[in-house]
């Protein structure tokens, strides 16, 4: 769905069929590396894979099987990678939180968290690379990102591909 740039996915699972929550379509549950949603709509499962990717690169740089988000971790905690792995967490952060937080749907305080902003920015990336619009997502919020946000994700996937290739992680074992 538009986000290919040598991620593997291969340890993500998905579920398709009802749920205990009916105020969303879809839920990604980090220990199980799970996405549930209530039916095949695009935009729940770019949503939903928005939270699985923020949950993968901070798993992959602060190890083990954590219940945390990229969009979460302070920038203290960026110290600890190796240079260009954080240099490229550090522009993740500030795309997240100086830029797109600032455009988010005011609506609520949840809809304003970082991760939520950053999966509805995912879902709606996935619609203008495909040229599709909004198919009913119940989570639809007044967001006002805009074409050069897209082109910058684009930038910053393109540069998480290089960085990995060139400076690979040591996997952990936890």
């Amino acid at each position: 769905m538009s986000i290919d740039t040598r991620i593997s996915y291969n340890d993500l699972s998905f579920i398709i069929g009802s749920f205990e929550k009916r105020s969303t379509n879809g839920r990604y549950s980090p220990n199980k590396k799970l996405i549930t949603v209530a039916d095949v709509n695009p935009n729940t499962i770019a949503h939903e894979i928005g939270h699985y990717l923020d949950h993968k690169w901070a798993e992959e740089y602060f190890g083990g099987t954590i219940d945390r988000y990229l969009t979460d971790v302070i920038e203290v905690r960026f110290q600890t990678l190796p240079e260009g792995h954080k240099e490229w967490a550090m522009k993740f952060r500030e795309f997240v939180h100086g830029n797109l937080v600032g455009k988010s749907d005011i609506w609520s305080e949840y809809t304003q968290q970082p991760r939520e902003v950053f999966a509805r920015f995912i879902d709606r990336f996935t619609q203008w690379t495909t040229g599709r619009k909004n198919l009913g997502d119940l989570s639809r919020r007044d967001d006002s990102f805009s074409e050069s946000d897209f082109l910058t994700w684009v930038r910053l996937l393109q540069e998480k591909s290089y960085v990995d290739a060139k400076y690979p992680l040591r996997k952990n074992k936890d």
